[in-house]
């Protein structure tokens, strides 16, 4: 076969493997809808300076990037009799050393944030990062260690604490919870 046939042939398998797919797909009805939820959890873009310094001549900054999983808070199950429309929560969580969130704190507060704040601060509390780490130029190598690992740095570097605000959405499909994540 030629290229032009070969690219033919191609194109007439990608419409039928489509024109498949859409034939095994059919309308749900409104009192089909599944019962299923999400939690949403969106980073509030900041200024990186309130987060962690700027980095000066011959400094640069490294890690700062989720180590495990971040799963989500789930939707209380005390709370889905309420049937209320999306609850927004805007919370912080502060990162040491190490890449371990040891605090989590509430941003904006009102009586429904406040009721969701509990399951939000137990699953983020469990939430790891790579740390950030600061590294400056000179002789040697640094070892940086966390979650059971060790990170080797030329020259001096040193793991730094920090913070990243969150927008936790809580909501819920045909009476269920949802909790879904973005981020942008």
């Amino acid at each position: 076969m030629c290229i032009r046939d070969k690219a033919l042939y191609w194109s007439m398998a990608a419409a039928s493997f489509l024109c498949v797919q859409l034939s095994a797909c059919r309308t749900i009805g409104k009192d089909e809808l599944p019962n299923r939820g999400a939690v949403e959890a969106k980073t509030i873009e900041s200024n990186p300076i309130d987060s962690y310094p700027t980095a000066t001549l011959g400094e640069e900054y490294d890690g700062a990037l989720p180590f495990n999983d971040l799963v989500l808070p789930a939707y209380p199950e005390t709370l889905l009799a309420n049937r209320w429309p999306p609850v927004v929560l805007r919370v912080r969580i502060v990162v040491n050393e190490g890449g371990d969130v040891v605090d989590v704190v509430l941003l904006d507060a009102s009586e429904q944030t406040a009721l969701f704040f509990s399951a939000t601060s137990a699953a983020l509390r469990k939430w790891a990062f790579v740390p950030l780490v600061k590294i400056e130029g000179g002789p040697g190598s640094s070892e940086i260690n966390y979650h059971g690992f060790i990170s080797n740095y030329e020259g001096k570097a040193t793991a730094l604490p920090f913070h990243q605000d969150y927008e936790i959405t809580f909501t819920q499909v045909a009476g269920k919870p949802m909790v879904t994540s973005s981020r942008e």
